[in-house]
């Protein structure tokens, strides 16, 4: 073995930095977070990061190559931004770090996801409720077969003790105890090619959160739920139902039409997609048509309907819309009484007459969500990190760490100071040979 094969490598020492860190998919743009907890336990946002999506598509990931690429460019801007804020002020070279993100959490999208309501009952002849009667409700949920799919999330939102609702069921006595629970399905393929595609760049999956839980997690409160609230996420490919009522979440949904699909439909009356994009944002999906209509121009030198352009438009969250009554209905949440109100996040709430079609078709308020004021501005500038935010506040578990750039070298000693070690030896020898002979 030669010399140079003999010497030890050294391993850069790794520590953990105590920062999470949350990526959305979305369908025009991967976004990445990455925050710290203060002393009360709050996140801190240290940085954020975005770039073009690629491969995937309506919330999943459809080509892993391509994703990959996307998810670890993100990430890796990520890394750099949060280096460079650590190592800020630091002007020794052997105290600064190199960021390596080991591990992420994920919100999950796709129209594969779905919720079904499972309820539960047992009867206990006057028994008090335990929390071993809880995870035998929770066990059995689990055991429910979804052929293709697995559970993603199972949420209690009802226990009825005697036929009485009570939020905290534990140390009641009754009779009879029944639960109502909320168990969102998804794909295994979702979480599979999530995971593949992690692992092919050096990354795990720490967690997930599912879209429309995460958007109402950092743009509804906690007053909000209590009361009764409708959250819908108009995203390019997809739209997030989210309903909550007495703090919890009833119901979820995803709708697999967005944003894109309504310039895709515009841009069939032959008009290019860059400006069928332009269009659709100064249409309107709730035109009074018995006004004058107006002859729109187009790049081509051809005219189109300025009616014709906003009925394409109105059809398309028609048909949304209908998704979305239903899900109301599923819901077995009384318009009104219970629900109050709908609040908008996403590229495509911006649409013109939203407020009003949404008012018309449900019977509901409507009004344009953003992210709540407790969090920090670098977030509340963008509510495009709604999902992020939301999915970073789920997360537990550590996901960067640091490693010294430079190893310290080790002191050298010169031949002098190696003289005077040896004398110095050779001199306290014969100092306790002398002790001895006394």
């Amino acid at each position: 073995m030669s010399k140079k094969d003999d010497k030890k490598t050294t391993v850069p020492e790794k520590t953990d930095m105590g920062i999470f860190v949350a990526l959305d998919l979305g369908a025009t743009e991967v976004r990445a977070i990455a925050a710290k907890k203060d002393n009360q336990g709050n996140f801190e946002t240290m940085a954020i990061a975005s770039t073009p999506s690629k491969g995937i598509q309506r919330g999943a990931i459809h080509n892993i190559e391509e994703a990959k690429f996307a998810i670890n460019h993100v990430l890796t801007d990520l890394e750099n931004n949060i280096k460079n804020l650590t190592n800020k002020g630091v002007t020794d070279i052997y105290e600064q770090v190199n960021v390596k993100i080991e591990q992420v959490y994920v919100a999950l999208n796709g129209q594969s996801i779905r919720t079904v309501i499972n309820k539960v009952a047992r009867r206990l002849g006057g028994e008090f409720i335990t929390a071993d009667h809880i995870d035998d409700f929770n066990r059995e949920n689990g055991k429910i077969p979804h052929n293709d799919e697995e559970i993603l999330e199972i949420h209690p939102i009802q226990y009825l003790v005697d036929d009485e609702e009570i939020s905290s069921p534990i140390g009641c006595r009754c009779e009879v105890i029944q639960a109502t629970y909320n168990i969102i399905l998804g794909k295994k393929t979702l979480l599979g090619n999530l995971r593949v595609c992690l692992e092919s760049i050096g990354r795990k999956l720490a967690g997930y959160c599912v879209s429309p839980i995460a958007a109402a997690n950092a743009c509804i409160s906690k007053n909000e739920k209590e009361l009764g609230i409708v959250m819908l996420d108009f995203g390019d490919s997809t739209t997030n139902l989210a309903i909550y009522h007495k703090g919890k979440m009833r119901y979820s949904l995803v709708v697999p039409i967005g944003g894109s699909i309504i310039t895709n439909d515009i841009a069939c009356l032959r008009i290019v997609k860059e400006e069928a994009e332009k269009i659709k944002k100064a249409g309107n999906c709730h035109i009074d048509k018995s006004k004058p209509d107006i002859i729109v121009g187009l790049s081509n030198g051809k005219n189109v309907s300025y009616h014709v352009i906003c009925d394409v438009i109105e059809r398309r969250i028609d048909l949304i819309l209908e998704y979305i009554k239903l899900g109301i209905k599923e819901s077995n949440l009384a318009v009104g009484p219970q629900l109050d109100q709908v609040v908008l996040l996403g590229n495509a709430s911006n649409l013109l007459g939203l407020k009003g079609k949404i008012e018309e078709k449900i019977g509901l308020a409507a009004h344009k969500g953003k992210i709540l004021n407790q969090y920090d501005m670098l977030v509340k500038q963008n509510n495009n990190y709604a999902v992020a935010l939301g999915t970073l506040l789920t997360a537990k578990e550590n996901c960067a760490v640091s490693t010294k750039i430079n190893a310290r070298p080790k002191e050298k000693k010169s031949v002098i100071d190696k003289i005077n070690k040896s004398i110095g030896w050779l001199f306290s020898e014969l100092e306790e040979d002398n002790q001895k002979n006394k």
